[in-house]
């Protein structure tokens, strides 16, 4: 069977051409169907970190938002925590805030997941066009990036995916901004990339950003050098990238505060070459079930690498193949040219190039090198897309060449080589079935005759070829990172390992030091309103004391330790088979008359009544007289409110976390909070009855407020100069005689 070989044009396209969209389109359908069948049957996705950290954060979220409360504090993890300046649940982008205000959780959760891949599809199908591809093979381009294995087995990992989505309507943005004859459409594309980088930083994900700005200004460098683009236009674009950074200050200022306060800041040179991809992972791009946990390494969804046979065999064809006259070259060249940097830099420390960026403030501090895969894949399906459109113009052409296979089946017989080797050159625990084995070769060898049959003129092939990618992806993608584990959401929370009674004092569940593995329940109890003296969160808060031990947990009010984190903790009472009772843990609040300086809170706290002392960080004087009594009036993120009646000046203690976001009122006027026992809030109360009310306002998070607005209104009117007027410059007559003799001067 053949077709017509008639040239595509923007006019119109022959059947042929249309059949194949056809056929693309119905596997993008296809996968997309796929990875939302369990929502449609009213299931949760609880994979990994889905279930772990993001389902639970969005539940405390969307309580929030439902009652009007402020979203910044979370007082259910580490006794309480600055949640926005961790940032992975992008609680300010309006997008989540419309979805977990208006929907109901599960439908929430569930398109704040899936709708990042048909973006992230469209986004790649933008750009292609853009770029000339012909639209079948600019879909298919959108396929490969949005389904392939950096993208789809970090499902779990919905904001990374979701700044990836951005990343090709990035491209399409800067090709127009710097390509475009009409001015209005690059004044658009200016303002749309700020909006879009503002979107990107708001997500929370800094790390996909850093990989977002690499990918940027590699295609902005690629335009400048091979169009000769003129400086006024990078400078346009580049000045719309640093109002996008504004915009998204609200979020980036608290997470630069939050990283300053947490965990990360204390770690060793080694840590940023954690996760680093060994060079014997390369072995996934032929063999991707070879191992058992298909990666050289545990780590499944952080070191895969595997793009897809049918990219794959595409590249080695295209660049056995090329066309030396074709526009697309330039943009093939840099691709491949770029996919290699980023594979060189996500094997960490197997590679000098990674080292540079250590080097780097803020991004230096970056872990988990292996995903720089997401950048290889990107310039993988770009490729891919080119030598799709390349591989239907030679399906009709009249000459052929067939010698030019031969890389592709070189491919083949190296991937069967690799699998016979196998098994007698690794140990057998670490490889998969023999099956599993094989099965990467064997799609290989169905892929290299399609290719084959394509480049022979049978443009039936080319279906072939486009159902092999949507079954090969799917089934590689979404048999690890979707399918497996979902749940019905209220049968969720039910079957939660609860302690006993009430959530009225404090649990510790996993008490994992940074680094370490902690259990896959994860953040779960909060669902149910238990405070957690622990945690599980991608940056954890610095804290001075140790929760190890009994007078800790005592100072934090936690009444239970599960019994799996009670290991080496001395004096507790055993309860049950999972649980061991705290003794006397401290109220949520107290009075307490006697204040204690110490530099070495944790071996004095051991020592002393904590029911009617505390450790300071400053002399502070109070009085010897009755302890005076507490009453919580309101206890709510970020606002807690009491009734204090006492006879002298005492110290109000809390078993919320200090920050030195919190401000305090007593009857209404502004007070000092202090820090107690080393973590704990404080403040001072003079003799008498009064209201107190702690109120969490950070001032990273008020001057982020103000930047974003600010920047939100010199992007707008910066859009309404260049679209009202031509030459922006003409507003003030003072300053345009230069540009003018400039224009005179250039021109003789």
């Amino acid at each position: 069977m053949t077709m017509s070989t008639e040239p595509i044009t923007e006019t119109g396209r022959t059947a042929a051409d249309r059949h194949t969209l056809a056929w693309v389109m119905l596997a993008a359908l296809g996968l997309y169907g796929a990875l939302a069948l369990p929502f449609f049957r009213g299931r949760v996705y609880t994979i990994d970190d889905l279930g772990a950290f993001h389902l639970p954060l969005r539940h405390f979220y969307a309580q929030c938002l439902a009652t009007g409360e402020p979203f910044d504090w979370l007082p259910y993890l580490f006794s309480g925590m600055y949640i926005s300046g961790e940032g992975q649940g992008g609680m300010h982008h309006p997008w989540h805030l419309l979805l977990y205000r208006y929907l109901p959780l599960r439908g929430a959760f569930g398109l704040e997941l899936l709708l990042n891949y048909p973006l992230a599809a469209a986004g790649m199908y933008a750009f292609l066009r853009r770029r000339e591809v012909d639209p079948a093979a600019a879909l298919f381009g959108g396929i490969a990036f949005a389904f392939g294995g950096a993208n789809l087995l970090r499902f779990m990992h919905p904001n990374a995916t979701a700044v990836m989505s951005h990343v090709p309507w990035l491209l399409w943005m800067w090709d127009i901004s710097l390509r475009s004859r009409d001015r209005r459409h690059r004044a658009v594309a200016d303002v749309a990339i700020a909006v879009a980088t503002g979107s990107q930083l708001l997500l929370g994900h800094p790390q996909y950003v850093w990989f977002s700005l690499l990918a940027e200004g590699a295609y902005a460098v690629f335009v400048r050098l091979s169009e000769r683009v003129t400086m006024r236009r990078l400078c346009a674009a580049a000045v719309a990238k640093m109002l996008g950074i504004a915009i998204g200050a609200v979020q980036l200022l608290p997470s630069v505060e939050y990283l300053a306060a947490s965990t990360r800041q204390s770690v060793d040179a080694d840590f940023a070459f954690s996760g680093s991809m060994h060079p014997l992972n390369l072995v996934q791009l032929v063999a991707p079930y070879l191992f058992d946990s298909r990666v050289a390494g545990r780590n499944t969804h952080e070191l895969t690498l595997y793009c897809g046979a049918v990219p794959l065999l595409l590249v080695v064809w295209l660049l056995a193949c090329r066309r030396r006259d074709g526009k697309t070259n330039p943009l093939l060249w840099a691709g491949v040219v770029f996919a290699g940097a980023a594979l060189v830099a996500a094997l960490g420390k197997y590679s000098f190039l990674y080292a540079l960026q250590t080097y780097l403030p803020v991004v230096g501090k970056f872990r988990f090198p292996c995903r720089h895969a997401v950048l290889f894949e990107l310039s993988v399906a770009a490729i891919a897309a080119i030598a799709f459109s390349e591989l239907s113009r030679a399906a009709g052409a009249e000459s052929r060449e067939h010698r030019r296979l031969w890389p592709v089946w070189a491919v083949v017989v190296l991937a069967f080589l690799l699998a016979v080797a196998s098994r007698f050159v690794w140990d057998a625990r670490y490889l998969g079935t023999l099956p599993a084995v094989f099965a990467g070769p064997a799609i290989l060898a169905v892929v290299a005759a399609l290719v084959s049959l394509a480049s022979n003129g049978h443009r039936w092939a080319l279906i072939g070829l486009v159902v092999a990618t949507a079954i090969d992806l799917g089934v590689y993608g979404l048999s690890y990172s979707v399918l497996t584990k979902t749940a019905d959401l209220s049968a969720l929370i039910a079957r939660l390992p609860e302690p006993p009674g009430e959530p009225s004092t404090a649990v510790a569940f996993d008490l994992a030091r940074h680094g370490e593995k902690i259990d896959p329940v994860g953040n779960r109890l909060l669902m149910r309103s238990w405070r957690r003296v622990d945690g599980y969160v991608g940056l954890q808060p610095a804290r001075e004391l140790d929760y190890r031990n009994v007078s800790a947990l005592r100072a934090a009010g936690a009444g239970w330790v599960r019994r799996e984190a009670a290991t080496g903790i001395a004096s507790l009472i055993s309860h049950d088979h999972q649980w061991h009772k705290v003794p006397d843990p401290m109220p949520r609040a107290r009075l307490v008359r006697e204040a204690v300086v110490s530099r070495v809170r944790a071996a004095d706290l051991k020592t002393l009544e904590l029911r009617t002392a505390a450790i300071v960080d400053e002399p502070i004087e109070l009085s010897d007289s009755a302890l005076g009594r507490a009453r919580i009036l309101a206890d709510r993120p970020g606002r807690i409110r009491l009734l204090v009646e006492t006879t002298g000046r005492q110290l109000l203690c809390l078993t919320e976390s200090y920050h030195a976001g919190w401000t305090v009122l007593v009857d209404n006027q502004p007070g000092r909070t202090l820090r107690a026992n080393g973590d704990f809030l404080a403040a001072l109360v003079e003799r008498g009855r009064h209201d107190v009310e702690f109120r969490f306002q950070p001032a990273s998070l008020w001057y982020g407020k103000a930047i974003s607005t600010v920047g939100i209104v010199i992007a707008a009117c910066l859009f309404g100069i260049r679209i009202a007027i031509r030459e922006p410059w003409a507003l003030c007559p003072r300053f345009s005689w230069p540009r003018r003799r400039w224009r005179s001067a250039r021109s003789c």
